[in-house]
């Protein structure tokens, strides 16, 4: 393909940064940077405090979870076979 790309920017005008990584380095990296943050619980009371906290690290940079977008995982619930 040769020439600009046939296709109008974006809105926010760069690419969208995800995030998925749960340590507590990435909830960090995702406060600060992600625009789209993945979590995945095997139980509500993990999703409920990584909530709790990314609420708080989000807070803390001066942004709110409502100008990110959190996408949860359901576990996979099938055995490896």
């Amino acid at each position: 393909m040769r020439g600009r790309l046939n296709l109008p920017a974006s809105p926010q005008g760069s690419p969208v940064i995800f995030q998925a990584g749960a340590s507590p380095v990435g909830r960090e990296f995702a406060a600060r940077h992600a625009e789209v943050i993945f979590t995945r619980h095997t139980r509500l009371s993990d999703g409920q405090e990584t909530y709790a906290d990314l609420k708080r690290r989000v807070a803390a940079e001066g942004a709110t979870l409502r100008d990110r977008l959190g996408l949860p995982r359901p576990a996979d619930r099938r055995r490896a076979a």
